[in-house]
């Protein structure tokens, strides 16, 4: 009989345990934990082919007309020719107007890619003299096998081999003059248009003073009342029966003893305070993240890497969507970018996004401003990109100019 008291106020030991752990979780949400989720890639899983996809490819076609396709997908084809290309003997080199005249394919990251970890998910040994570049450079001869690849990072450094990979690439740029040789909508040079900022871009251009695109809506991915919302989001949680819920000031809040899930105003916040215990680098870091975001069956609009930080043992990486061939921009947003996942020893700490879903109309619209020519003769350093801006208060979206990190009216 004493044996089965002691089972007893164990238990209720334990459960008040529980209970009290519970509580402390829930009486702090208000101070703002940040959203999290851990998940690891499975075995022999590896998203790397993404990590080193460029952000947008550029295609000549003739006369400082591109052709741009953002978030291309993998470039594994080109492997051959960059393990060629390090087995060769390197040069720096200059980048000169005129190039971006002739036959040209350009490779285009947002971000600085590590060169080392380019070369490793290649499993090419790396000789570049270069530890991080943005841009590859690809110029295929149309009457030889010759390609001159160049790598464009501090400073420019070319290769030239014969391959014959040589009509691929020129069956790329066939493609792409089949596809845009016709369009009204196109990117050009600035260094050939003359203008003068700190750098050569790439900058669209239309005839016309008019541009026709496609309008978006946006919807809430979440909806429905707490337990509703709790169903959605359950696959964040190994055991969705042990997730408390509780709903405090418009903030919905879910947790178990080391995850807890946040949702309010359309943005959701996942963390996970569980320590993680493997080291890695960028490449099984990114193989992580990944492995959560196919987790997560709410993200259904295409994205693309934007860049990552690294701080101490943590690693975050920024995603954003696209549509119809443009990035789409947050604006007055409380997040800078769509999607951001931080990754520490080899575990997901943290996941914020945007919970919104972006969906396409029939009706056409029409954007009337080329402000080009205004901010270069602002004379700042600057970077225009025009795509579809989100407006997260006003909750609108529309094609229009972002110049460093602010729109343009």
């Amino acid at each position: 009989m004493r044996e089965v008291i002691k089972t007893i106020l164990l238990t209720c030991l334990i459960a008040l345990a529980l209970f009290q752990t519970q509580e402390l979780w829930f009486r702090n949400m208000s101070r703002g934990f940040f959203a999290v989720f851990a998940i690891q890639a499975s075995p022999g899983d590896s998203y790397g082919e993404f990590f080193v996809a460029p952000t947008r490819i550029l295609t000549s076609l003739g006369n400082n007309r591109f052709a741009v396709e953002y978030a291309p997908g993998t470039i594994q084809h080109l492997a051959p020719l960059f393990a060629d290309a390090l087995a060769s003997q390197p040069i720096v080199t200059e980048i000169t107007p005129d190039l971006f005249n002739g036959r040209i394919i350009i490779y285009y990251y947002n971000f600085n890619m590590p060169a080392w970890a380019f070369f490793q998910h290649f499993g090419i040994e790396n000789h570049l003299p270069l530890q991080y570049f943005n841009q590859i450079l690809i110029v295929p001869q149309l009457a030889t096998n010759l390609v001159h690849i160049s790598f464009v990072g501090e400073y420019v450094v070319s290769y030239t081999i014969t391959t014959s990979a040589n009509a691929a690439l020129n069956t790329h740029i066939q493609n792409a003059h089949r596809d845009f040789g016709d369009s009204h909508f196109y990117y050009a040079s600035s260094s050939i248009m003359g203008f003068a900022f700190d750098t050569n871009l790439f900058l669209p251009r239309w005839h016309g003073d008019t541009l026709q695109y496609t309008p978006l809506t946006v919807s809430p991915i979440l909806s429905g009342d707490l337990i509703e919302i709790g169903q959605n989001i359950s696959f964040f949680f190994d055991n969705p029966d042990l997730v408390r819920s509780d709903n405090r000031n418009g903030i919905l809040t879910y947790g178990d003893f080391n995850v807890v899930v946040r949702y309010y105003n359309n943005v959701l916040e996942y963390t996970n305070h569980r320590p993680g215990s493997a080291p890695g680098n960028i490449l099984t870091y990114f193989d992580t993240a990944m492995a959560f975001l196919t987790r997560d069956t709410n993200v259904t609009t295409p994205f693309v890497l934007q860049g990552f930080t690294t701080e101490d043992t943590y690693t975050t990486f920024y995603f954003d969507y696209v549509i119809n061939n443009f990035p789409v921009m947050l604006a007055d947003a409380p997040l800078d970018h769509w999607l951001q996942i931080t990754v520490e020893q080899g575990h997901v700490t943290s996941y914020r996004k945007v919970a919104l879903n972006l969906h396409q109309t029939q009706a056409h619209n029409y954007h009337r401003t080329d402000i080009i020519t205004l901010v270069n003769e602002r004379g700042v350093h600057i970077n225009p990109t025009l795509g579809y801006i989100y407006h997260f208060h006003s909750a609108t979206v529309g094609i229009d100019w972002n110049v460093n990190g602010e729109e343009i009216e």
